[in-house]
């Protein structure tokens, strides 16, 4: 059986067929909700979204809707986490959709989540290998996404009646750095609601200064929101690290994490978790 697969026949699955081989029968149309888990509290749901990697097989493309229990069913609008990942070629792996990666020691994002206290609902889909992101990174892909996610998990809401999005933070980790700075400079309605950008160790795109140019163009744009940006020393992300603090923007902060080597795993799988307790704790967008 698929690793994956076997892992993921944990969770209590809603109406969803054992799924034990790569793609379902032509025959069977596939479900909105593929599972649900409550730990840890209060519920993932783990949705199909339209988002259409070349590189990632159908099933692959499962999202994480995590509601910690600080949102409550009857809210009328939410803040929203949108997380993407960074290549999973080596950790967790690469036949490893999104669950197994917030199962595993280095990302449990959603435990400190429902710690903080924060009323804030995390969305972070399967992107491909290398972080491809398909239609996520197409006209308008970025609303059409949420829509379709925030749709997909209507029973959790009072009344199925899904809430306006308030407030919107966009982070991301390694590879993702692309995909985050082309949203959040991107024409999407969603993008003019991005607060707060958390870069964890994702500046790597030093052709043309493609990094330190595009997120000082945003944030010149976006003056009430912040940018922080993390980086290891002598990695490949410091030098557009470095150069983005040289543009001396007053939302703009550029941070060397100082996360190390943990259990034989490199300290660049540690770099979201090493902060993302403090970006919660210190967060101006989240409530």
């Amino acid at each position: 059986m698929n690793l994956d697969l076997y892992e993921f026949a944990n969770i209590n699955r809603v109406g969803a067929a054992t799924l034990d081989r790569e793609t379902p029968p032509a025959r069977e149309a596939p479900k909105t909700v593929v599972g649900e888990e409550r730990t840890p509290a209060a519920l993932t749901m783990f949705v199909r979204a339209p988002l259409r990697g070349a590189s990632t097989p159908e099933w692959r493309q499962w999202s994480a809707v995590y509601f910690p229990p600080a949102v409550p069913p009857a809210s009328r609008t939410i803040d929203v986490i949108l997380y993407l990942h960074g290549h999973r070629t080596g950790i967790p792996g690469v036949r490893k959709t999104i669950w197994a990666y917030l199962k595993h020691k280095c990302w449990p994002l959603r435990e400190h989540l429902a710690a903080s206290g924060k009323a804030a609902v995390l969305i972070a889909p399967t992107l491909g290998p290398k972080s491809e992101s398909g239609t996520l990174l197409g006209p308008n892909g970025l609303d059409r996404y949420l829509e379709a996610v925030l749709s997909a998990s209507r029973t959790y809401w009072t009344g199925s009646a899904v809430p306006a999005i308030r407030k919107i933070v966009l982070t991301g980790h390694s590879g993702a750095g692309v995909p985050m700075r082309l949203l959040a400079n991107s024409t999407n309605a969603a993008a003019a609601r991005i607060a707060e950008v958390w870069g964890f160790d994702c500046t790597y795109s030093a052709r043309g200064n493609a990094d330190a140019t595009g997120w000082a163009r945003w944030a010149r744009s976006a003056p009430q929101s912040q940018l922080f940006i993390y980086y290891l020393r002598g990695a490949p992300t410091q030098n557009q690290a470095a150069s983005l603090r040289q543009a001396r923007l007053a939302n703009v902060s550029v941070i060397e994490s100082n996360a190390t080597t943990r259990e034989g795993i490199h300290p660049h799988y540690w770099v979201p978790i090493q902060h993302w307790g403090e970006r919660l704790a210190a967060s101006r967008a989240l409530r």
